[in-house]
């Protein structure tokens, strides 16, 4: 975080500054010019993606969708909006998982503990208003928290529901 947020580590927030990572893509033979774009992709759009490109089967029960068209100079959305999940570094009496679901324009977060955040992207993009109380803000929350559980159940997450690892795993010789 080096700072931002009045944060030094990384950890339990879901803040752009942690979840916006840089994506590369070099495909063999190269690409016919460079392109960049801030449109959302998730890593689960790689395996897709790749196995496109190779000319496999991409099995219809794979996560992800195919991003070659961001790659090869194209800027149309691929996605409405993208899950966001962190499970904890604190394994101990009091973890702090957390999901999201990330529009281009709002960012929605769910904790365990109640504590959840909405923020608008477009006016504030370095998330310091947020607006989960604001009750202009009731039907966007609600169409975030919604898309959220969708995409929770389509992919069985068992939100708000995260089991804990084996303690033998988790903290070896402990």
């Amino acid at each position: 975080m080096l700072g931002s947020h009045g944060l030094l580590f990384k950890g339990g927030v879901l803040y752009r500054e942690v979840v916006n990572v840089p994506l590369l893509i070099r495909r063999p033979g190269g690409l016919a010019k460079e392109h960049q774009t801030d449109r959302l992709v998730t890593h689960i759009d790689l395996l897709p993606t790749i196995l496109n490109w190779c000319g496999a089967e991409v099995p219809s029960k794979l996560q992800g969708v195919d991003i070659r068209a961001l790659a090869t100079g194209g800027d149309e959305a691929v996605h409405d909006g993208v899950a966001l999940e962190y499970h904890s570094t604190n394994w101990g009496e009091y973890p702090v998982p957390l999901r999201a679901w990330l529009t281009e324009d709002w960012k929605y977060v769910e904790t365990i503990g109640g504590d959840d955040e909405l923020y608008d992207l477009s006016e504030d993009p370095l998330e310091r208003v947020n607006l989960i109380q604001d009750p202009r803000a009731v039907g966007t929350r609600q169409k975030m928290k919604t898309a959220l559980y969708r995409w929770l159940e389509n992919t069985s997450d068992s939100w708000p529901n995260v089991p804990m690892p084996d303690r033998g795993v988790v903290n070896p010789g402990a």
